[in-house]
């Protein structure tokens, strides 16, 4: 896995956080809530990127892309950002 880097120690020490937990979901190590406190199928993902349960689509596409009208053409704006569906029910939910 890759990650751009920045220069500023803080981010780095977030990517490099953000890509390990990364790497525990591809893998299924990533400890859940489970009775045994072992590895689960379910996760709990960090509150930045999870939506409120009354979020609808809009929202949801306000908050990964903020002022999208505005990036349109900017091909580095959207290629910072992806909204990621568990499946294509959900994919086709939010293409639509």
């Amino acid at each position: 896995m890759r990650l751009l880097r920045s220069a500023d120690a803080p981010d780095i020490e977030e990517q490099t956080g953000f890509a390990n937990w990364l790497l525990q979901v591809g893998e299924g190590t990533v400890p859940g809530p489970s009775p045994d406190h072992g590895i689960s199928t379910t996760i709990a993902l960090p509150p930045q990127m999870v939506m409120p349960a009354n979020a609808n689509i809009d929202d949801l596409i306000a908050k990964v892309y903020p002022d999208l009208r505005y990036n349109v053409g900017n091909a580095q704006y959207l290629s910072k950002r992806a909204v990621l569906c568990p499946t294509n029910d959900n994919v086709d939910e939010v293409n639509n």
